[in-house]
């Protein structure tokens, strides 16, 4: 199918965008009127996927009593509304606004890198307002670098435009089969840049991946993102994000390896899988738990 709406997925989207666009100039705090419906709804009502939620939590904390297990489901359905009306919000938000809600530390440490010459890849996950995370361009000196992030086109086009506009606001975004030959021609031109992978997805029985002990089970990684830092000898870096209060988040910006083609494969993906372990431990009713993550029996990790 071609990449191209149709005239009448233009007239049939047209009061979702008009409506999504109204929304984007409501204030937060009306927003999260939205998205504490949209939590119960999902929640209680819907009941979202609640199976696969459930299974990976209590799997993921099997010392902790029912009632803490609750207590973590219903802050991932409220988080997740969260990041939804969030995520609607960015296009009627200045930079001045993000730059107030979404803070980055260390954010030296890439004007560092890019100041040696280096290009680089970012780990992230379906962590906290992973939605966010490309407004990283506002916090550095060099403007002349690429920040870009790596996406899975969706299948219906206008929902995959949509994002794309509203993910295009402070960042590139580059289709996950074009990747390696677009930072090909980035090299071939003298380009720096810095490129961000979801990482935590569950792979495809066919993707190259990496085994890990995630979370206290079995868990493949997928391997690409590694491949591609070994390959270009890139630097890595990890986004730990938390939210300090609603609407509010604080990314600390950790190195993975200075050159990832400098360690043996599969140790960057281990190095990230256990940071982002730290991460949810902290704060376990902000990760993507509706996700069936794991695929491996406990005994089958290699």
């Amino acid at each position: 199918m071609s990449n191209e709406l149709k005239m009448w997925q233009r007239v049939a989207y047209l009061p979702l965008g008009g409506l999504l666009w109204l929304l984007s100039q409501l204030p937060l705090d009306a927003l999260y009127l939205v998205a504490d419906f949209i939590a119960m709804i999902a929640h209680r009502v819907v009941k979202y996927r609640l199976r696969v939620v459930r299974h990976n939590i209590r799997d993921s904390f099997p010392q902790k009593s029912e009632e803490e297990l609750r207590r973590i489901e219903s802050q991932f359905y409220h988080h997740l509304a969260n990041v939804f009306v969030e995520t609607i919000k960015v296009p009627g938000m200045s930079a001045e606004q993000m730059k107030r809600r979404m803070r980055f530390e260390d954010a030296e440490l890439i004007d560092r890198l890019f100041d040696e010459g280096k290009s680089i890849i970012i780990y992230t996950s379906h962590f906290a307002n992973w939605e966010w995370i490309p407004s990283i361009a506002l916090w550095c000196r060099h403007k002349e670098a690429v920040y870009a992030h790596v996406y899975k086109p969706l299948s219906n086009k206008w929902f995959d435009r949509y994002f794309l506009k509203i993910r295009g606001v402070y960042n590139f975004s580059i289709p996950m089969n074009r990747v390696l030959r677009q930072m090909v021609e980035w090299r071939k031109d003298g380009v720096q840049s810095i490129v961000g992978f979801l990482s935590d997805q569950r792979p495809r029985r066919s993707t190259f991946t990496v085994d890990v002990d995630f979370m206290g089970r079995p868990t493949k990684f997928i391997a690409g993102t590694e491949e591609i830092a070994r390959k270009f000898g890139l630097a890595v870096l990890f986004f730990d994000t938390r939210c300090d209060k609603r609407g509010h988040y604080v990314s600390t910006i950790r190195l993975v390896a200075e050159d990832a083609s400098a360690l043996e494969f599969g140790e960057v993906t281990r190095r990230y899988a256990a940071m982002l372990e730290q991460s949810i431990h902290a704060t376990p009713g902000a990760y993507l738990w509706s996700h069936n993550r794991w695929s491996l029996k406990k005994n089958e990790l290699k």
